[in-house]
């Protein structure tokens, strides 16, 4: 400043433009746990849904979200970013996984658990079938009998006991079974 005000001293200032972090879209997986009754591992028109059914998820992290499957056997997780998971279904009491992957993606099971890449898109192909084994009949125990009766000394050579014939002890009695095996016992007094 030489002995005069200088008014040409400007500074300009401007507030930076902060961008938000870009939330990540998130997409949805989910669909179908079906009662397989014809065990062909396609669902079927005339197959229900399967209520009650526990499936569990697990994250590209490592960490894991349960759900449970409606009344019409149908679930969905929510909220998911791009990235690989497991679905594993818990098979329900006196159920069995039936076939996996024998069909078209949207109506075939994927088994008792899968892997699944979420890739900018839904997923609502995960399904899951369980059928109820045949409940096998036990093997029937065949009816078992006694045999036997008395072995006497016939004195009148008559072939019929009579009152007055007594018993004869340690006479070795064998019987042969229709295989072919053998027991052998010995009369008392």
């Amino acid at each position: 400043i030489n002995n005069a005000d200088d008014y040409t001293i400007d500074s300009g200032f401007f507030k930076p433009v902060v961008e938000p972090e870009p939330v990540p879209a998130t997409y949805n997986l989910g669909d179908y746990v079906w009662e397989d009754s014809n065990k062909d591992g396609i669902q079927n028109s005339n197959e229900v849904g399967i209520e009650g059914v526990t499936v569990t998820l697990t994250k590209p992290d490592g960490s894991t979200v349960t759900t449970v499957t409606d009344a019409n056997g149908k679930y969905v997780f929510t909220g998911l970013e791009n990235g690989d998971y497991t679905v594993d279904f818990t098979a329900p009491e006196g159920y069995e996984a039936t076939l996996v992957n024998v069909g078209d993606d949207a109506l075939d099971s994927d088994g008792a658990s899968t892997t699944v890449t979420i890739n900018n898109a839904d997923n609502y192909t995960i399904d899951s079938g369980f059928y109820k084994p045949a409940v096998e009949e036990p093997t029937p125990v065949p009816a078992t009998y006694n045999l036997g009766d008395y072995v006497w000394e016939d004195s009148n050579k008559d072939g019929i006991q009579n009152s007055n014939e007594v018993g004869i002890e340690g006479v070795t009695v064998t019987l042969t079974k229709p295989d072919g095996s053998t027991v052998t016992t010995v009369t008392d007094a």
